[in-house]
């Protein structure tokens, strides 16, 4: 799907196809366990794997415990050395020590403890001295000093006098070599056997079984050989070559037929082929070389117990890795491949590894910061600080000095010309002339170059990591830019930065942005997203750099932005359908942590013929392999390790307590876990539920502890559950529990309280019976006086009843009269309404003047303070927009004063400058109010907009206003609400008459829009005495400035509605907008 120079273009792949890296010179990734880590002896002698899951290592001082989180040391008697280690199908442990042999075993409350099985021995052989090793052949226990073995079977032993080479345990059997008979151990007795009878015995070393009918054979000339059935055949000559005399301590069967065999100073681990798949030293990694026994655990990785420390090899892992100690130095930058030959560029230098080698090495007369290489006609070059280099297998020769270059391209139709692109110095031309390389400046471009392609059309595309992306078409002499056109945001683009440059092999541009994969479209012009792979992503990734397999599948380095903040490689796996899956927890464990998106990344992935894929993860080399089974979807389980209430320890994992029930004293509960995966523990989250106490799971969190505290009585089950690094959740371990209610809580506790009220309500009863006996005879004397006492004052009554009756038929009378009274009233103030409503502008009117407005107009009572005034004069349109003093009848009188004075002044007098009229307004309002002599306040705050076309379609506009603004958008920045504020003085009443009204004189295009009105609207409060205010007016009228006038007016009363809700108006409201 994809091609770009910078790593391999498809023609070199032919040569490509032949180029194979074994693994030999890779290491997994390697945890070391140093003592101070166990907090034990330095020298571990055996490690195995509990059916739990649990690790258990044979150390000198005792057996060591680790559950992925603690280890706990077990001492045996007298504290003597553990030695070695077997697990047998009931889940004992066995160990061999110093004269000491027993087994691990759970007791009743979890606690493992050690059993010792000496008092099963005879007398005569009690003094066992070291037991340096422990097998398990079927229901059998082998336990072997070096001088004889110890069969335990069915409660008793058996005991034999053999050097330990001479005894070979194979599956359920055990054989003893005797000089050159072979005998089997068969109930209690030796018998001879046959099955060797074609082999040296004296050459026999160790037997390895490989299945029910094959058996592995070395012998102490380092030879292997396959026993299968009847026949014998020597294998694995090639590592009987590369042994040579080099002593085999162990040999021990991996998974998939694979062996791991164990020297003084070095650990092979070979494929069932006999291919050397790891060869780890000190220098690989490893905390100590002096292997003294090893384990394959549940998820198929390797557990070392060493002579100083323990160690896990994550085999099983589907990432090896290069490192600093494999020979090259430095942050890695590029990757390339020519030939038989990888190479890896760093800001260092340029290191090669040849296939005969397991190491990089230098290539010398190469500077530092190497950036990129490239494949052109079967040759590799070098994009380098210092300037562009051909790689020769292990040499390098400079072909022309640049500062800083970043990127190479070959042009399509030239051969041997390059385009160079640098950092500071634009872009140049480098061609082949004879056998000499000829550089030269192409003008017109300046810009740092990073990335280069070339399109179908010849066009040059040049990525700018923070400004976006470039298309250059040059002349036909290739020495300057005769066109040059810039894609950004603007362009499709979802960011200016982090934006690099590719091209499909149908020859189409991409680019890898902050949101994913982007396609050049060459009918819009523009990039646009390619849904099938940013579907994937689902636009929560920036893609740095990416590669393509054979099979379609796209690995990429990948960066989250907050909150997730890391990088990482990912897979964009093919499906059947045309659509990708993506796949990034496989990578998680060299994912690397950021603060936001960076942007200067150079993280280089190269895709070999064989599948496998080079990663540049800073100043590691990694190596994926898709084709490994690996653990990373392996199931794995959590173990409840123990449980405390308050200050005791009440459960422990394995312990056999059912149905655990606790006092109320004791509902403080702590609870610790464990998941039984080893693999970079520190990434592994849990998750649990308190059935009975939590209805959800809670969140993810890196604490295996969790405290409850002041739980009620009740039955409980916590479940837990863990993710680790690979995000895999394991299965879900539960722990029941109950807690007892308090004794003032129990069921006899209940019954004496039933008990006891019966007993007081009794008493009550009976008291209160009593106490109503002397109080009937006490009321009934009082009853007598009392009934005189009502007589007498019932008379009384009557009397009082006809003087009531009167006094309310009087206040009848007076009721009808006012209802009649406001009747009258309320009809005086409608025909005020219908005089107030016949002056002001009808919409037949005003539509002579206005072609698109709206009005909002809304009195308080039946009649208004505020007014609006309309009139065109010659070619100007006169808009006026008053708020009197007051509302109803009063707001209302002042009204037709201001409606009266503005006809005498605009229309009688002349006056038609804004200013001008608002100054005589005033002078005329006092003057009719009689204002001086009477000290009467009264007056209005008003807006006067005067419209006058002029020429092109733009109409000026004169605004003057007392105390009230003017709103405007302009038809051309929509976006944004302009403010003119008025003057800071009001018409009538006492005024600083040195402040002068003032023009405001502005000219917009056509589709303008005004808006003016009273200060009712803002003034507006809700059921909570907030008022509408300006800020929530002036976001409504900014955000619905682009909709026809009448939805703009349907907004602004939907928004008054909804905040009037549950109130009333408290002023008259005043509302208008134009559109010239």
């Amino acid at each position: 799907m994809f091609a770009r120079s910078v790593y391999l273009p498809i023609p070199s792949l032919v040569f490509c196809i032949v180029l194979t890296f074994q693994v030999r010179g890779q290491t997994p990734f390697i945890q070391n366990y140093p003592p101070e880590a166990y907090r034990g002896a330095s020298q571990n002698w055996d490690v195995i794997q509990g059916k739990s899951g649990i690790i258990y290592v044979a150390n000198n001082d005792g057996v060591l415990q680790y559950d992925g989180l603690t280890w706990r040391l077990i001492s045996l008697p007298n504290k003597v050395f553990a030695y070695a280690l077997t697990l047998s199908p009931d889940g004992k442990i066995y160990v061999g020590a110093t004269n000491e042999l027993g087994y691990l075993s759970r007791d009743s409350s979890g606690q493992m403890v050690y059993a010792s099985l000496k008092p099963l021995l005879d007398k005569k052989v009690s003094q066992i001295k070291t037991v340096d090793d422990v097998h398990l052949a079927g229901q059998k226990i082998v336990f072997q000093t070096r001088e004889k073995v110890f069969i335990y079977e069915k409660g008793r032993f058996e005991v034999f006098s053999f050097k330990s080479r001479d005894v070979f345990v194979v599956g359920k059997d055990v054989y003893f070599r005797k000089e050159q008979k072979f005998l089997k151990y068969h109930q209690g007795k030796l018998i001879s056997s046959d099955l060797l009878a074609d082999f040296t015995l004296s050459e026999l070393k160790k037997i390895v079984l490989i299945d029910a009918n094959k058996w592995l054979l070395v012998d102490y000339k380092n030879q292997f050989w396959l026993k299968n059935k009847q026949q014998i055949q020597q294998i694995y000559t090639p590592f009987t070559k590369t042994l040579g005399k080099r002593r085999i301590l162990n040999i021990q069967l991996l998974s998939n037929e694979r062996l791991a065999i164990t020297l003084y100073q070095e650990l092979f681990i070979l494929d069932k082929n006999g291919e050397i798949v790891y060869q780890l030293n000190q220098q690989s990694g490893l905390i100590n070389t002096r292997i003294n026994n090893l384990w394959e655990d549940h998820q198929n990785n390797i557990w070392l117990a060493t002579n100083y420390g323990v160690a896990q090899l994550m085999i099983n892992a589907p990432i090896t890795q290069y490192t600093q100690k494999d020979g090259f130095l430095g942050t890695i930058y590029s990757l390339g491949k020519h030939r038989n030959y990888a190479y890896v560029g760093t800001n260092r230098g340029v290191f090669f590894r040849a296939p005969t080698h397991h190491s990089f090495k230098r290539i010398p007369g190469i500077g530092i910061d190497n950036w990129n290489f490239y494949n052109f006609n079967d040759h590799l070059y070098l994009a380098n600080g210092s300037g562009v280099y051909e790689i020769n297998d292990s040499t390098a020769k400079r072909l022309a000095r640049f500062t800083y270059v970043h990127a190479l391209h070959q042009l399509h139709n030239f051969k041997d010309h390059f385009i160079v692109g640098t950092y500071s110095t634009g872009i140049w031309l480098l061609k082949k002339e004879g056998d000499q390389w000829v550089k030269s400046k192409i003008k017109g471009f300046e810009q740092e170059t990073r990335f280069i392609q070339e399109d179908e059309l010849g066009n040059l595309w040049i990525a700018h990591y923070n400004k976006g992306i470039y298309r250059l078409t040059l002349n036909t002499q290739l020495d300057s830019v005769i066109q040059q056109d810039f894609y950004d945001e603007t362009k499709g683009l979802p960011s200016n930065k982090n934006n690099r440059i590719y091209r499909q092999k149908n020859g189409q541009i991409v680019a890898t942005t902050t949101k994913g994969f982007y396609l050049y479209n060459f009918v819009q012009d523009r990039f646009i997203p390619m849904t099938a792979l940013n579907t994937a992503l689902k636009n929560q990734y920036c893609v740095y750099t990416f590669q393509e397999d054979t099979q379609g599948n796209i690995y990429c380095w990948l960066g989250q932005d907050s909150p997730q903040n890391q990088e990482t490689a990912g897979l964009l796996q093919k499906q059947a359908n045309g659509s990708y899956k993506l796949i990034t927890n496989t990578f998680n464990k060299i994912s690397v942590p950021t603060n936001n998106l960076r942007v200067d990344i150079d993280a280089p992935i190269l895709v070999l013929p064989d599948g496998k894929v080079w990663i540049g993860n800073l100043k590691k080399l990694r190596i994926y392999h898709p084709k490994q089974t690996t653990n990373v979807n392996q199931p794995y389980r959590v173990i409840i390790r123990q449980v405390q209430a308050e200050d005791s320890i009440i459960f422990r994992y394995g312990s056999l307590i059912k149905g655990l029930r606790l006092p109320y004293t004791n509902n403080n509960i702590r609870i610790d876990f464990s998941a039984i995966t080893y693999e970079n523990i520190e990434k592994t989250k849990y998750s649990y539920q308190l059935s009975g106490f939590q209805a959800k799971w809670s969140k993810w969190s890196s604490d295996s502890k969790v405290t409850f505290t002041n739980l009620p009585e009740g039955k409980y089950t916590l479940r837990v559950k863990a993710k680790n690094s690979y995000n895999k959740e394991s299965l879900i371990s539960s722990f029941a529990f109950e807690i007892r209610p308090p004794w003032h809580r129990t069921w006899w506790a209940y019954t004496l309280y039933v008990v006891g009220a019966i007993v007081l309500v009794f008493l009550i009863v009976r008291l209160n019976s009593m106490r109503l006996i002397k109080q009937k005879m006490v009321l009934e004397r009082t009853v007598q006086t009392r009934t005189e006492e009502i007589r007498a004052q019932n008379e009384e009554l009557k009397q009082n009843q006809d003087e009531i009756l009167a006094q309310r038929n009087y206040i009848e009378d007076q009721n009808k009269h006012l209802v009649h009274t406001n009747t009258l009233v309320q009809q005086s103030i409608k025909s005020a309404l219908t005089i107030q409503e016949a002056l002001l502008p009808f919409h037949s009117r005003i539509s002579q003047f206005l072609r698109d407005y709206f009005v909002i107009y809304l009195p308080k009572d039946i009649v208004s303070g505020d007014f609006y005034w309309i009139e065109k004069i010659e070619n100007k349109i006169f808009v006026i927009a008053a708020d009197c003093t007051g509302h109803g009848v009063p707001g209302a009188f002042m009204s037709l004063i201001g409606h009266n004075l503005f006809d005498k002044i605009i229309l009688q007098q002349g006056y038609h400058d804004p200013a001008i009229i608002l100054d005589q307004l005033h002078q005329q309002v006092a003057k009719a109010l009689k204002q001086p002599d009477i000290n009467n306040i009264s007056g209005m705050d008003t807006s006067i907009i005067v419209l006058e076309p002029l020429q092109e379609g733009t109409t000026q506009i004169t605004f003057a206003g007392a105390r009230r603004p003017l709103y405007y958008v302009s038809s051309e920045d929509i976006q944004n609400l302009q403010l003119i504020k008025g003057t800071r003085r009001s018409i009538g009443g006492i005024q600083n008459t040195k402040v002068a009204f003032e023009n405001h004189v502005l000219t917009l295009p056509q589709n303008s829009i005004l808006f003016m009105g009273s200060d009712g609207l803002t003034d507006q409060n809700n059921k909570e005495r907030k008022k509408f205010g300006v800020k929530r007016l002036e976001k409504i009228l900014q955000h619905n400035a682009h909709l026809p006038l009448d939805q703009q007016q349907a907004a602004i009363e939907k928004a008054l509605e909804n905040h009037m809700l549950g109130t009333t108006q408290r002023d008259d409201i005043l509302w208008m907008g134009i559109r010239i």
